[in-house]
């Protein structure tokens, strides 16, 4: 996980009632780039209000989650593989 790139505005921030994403790459123990999906990756986002984040998998070693907030405020998301949170989790995201 800690060899893992996420990268997407939504990880910052947001605005109520727009869909917002953000994505990453795989990466094995070595930081080498994975090149297939089915990681057990875990996505949460706590604030104000309870917001569900989708997760794609796009079986090619990327993934993309999706979420839309309909509170503004200030809420932590975090992304982890296996326990482990990727480089920067928990993130802090303002919705406005």
């Amino acid at each position: 996980a800690r060899n893992c790139q996420i990268l997407g505005l939504g990880l910052w921030s947001a605005l109520v009632g727009e869909e917002t994403t953000f994505e990453w790459k795989a990466k094995d123990t070595f930081g080498n780039v994975v090149d297939y999906g089915g990681h057990p990756f875990m996505v949460s986002m706590y604030g104000p209000e309870e917001i569900v984040v989708t997760l794609d998998d796009h079986q090619d070693g990327t993934y993309k989650s999706r979420y839309t907030p309909t509170v503004a405020g200030e809420y932590k998301i975090s992304v982890t593989l296996d326990g482990e949170h990727l480089p920067g989790s928990p993130f802090l995201v303002t919705i406005r």
